[in-house]
C-alpha cells in the first residue's frame, strides 16, 4: 500500500480538526466553510486502505484503522446533525469523534511501521 496519500489526507483532516475542536471547547461558533474543507480529506482518509485491503494482512491494524476512521467520519456527521439540539449529547459525540479519530490515526501509523518492517 502506498501510504503517502493516506498520510497527507489524514494530516489535512487533523490540522483543521484541531482548530475546530479548540473553537468548540472555547464555545466559538464554527463556520460551515472550514467544516466543509475538513470534510474532503476526512472522507478521503479511509478510502485508500479500504479499496486496497489485499496489500495488508487480514485482521491487521490497517484494516482496523480504516474502520475507526470510517466510524469517526460517521460520528462527525451525527454530531453536526445534533448541533444545537442537545448540547450534552453533542459534547459526548464530539469527544468520541476526536478519540476515535486519534485512535484511527495511531493505528494507521503503527500499521505503516509494521508494513515497512515486513518489507524492509
Amino acid at each position: 500500500m502506498t501510504t503517502a496519500p493516506v498520510t497527507i489526507t489524514l494530516i489535512a483532516a487533523a490540522a483543521p480538526g484541531r482548530v475546530l475542536g479548540s473553537n468548540y471547547l472555547r464555545h466559538i461558533g464554527d463556520k460551515p466553510v472550514p467544516i466543509g474543507i475538513r470534510l474532503l480529506p476526512g472522507a478521503g482518509g479511509p478510502e485508500q486502505p479500504a479499496v486496497r485491503p489485499r496489500d495488508q494482512p487480514s485482521g491487521s491494524l490497517g484494516i482496523q484503522a480504516t474502520g475507526l476512521l470510517a466510524f469517526t467520519l460517521a460520528l462527525g456527521f451525527v454530531a453536526s446533525l445534533l448541533a444545537g439540539q442537545s448540547p450534552r449529547k453533542e459534547g459526548y459525540l464530539v469527544a468520541v469523534h476526536a478519540a476515535a479519530g486519534l485512535a484511527g490515526v495511531l493505528f494507521f501509523a503503527v500499521a505503516v511501521d509494521g508494513l515497512a518492517e515486513r518489507r524492509g
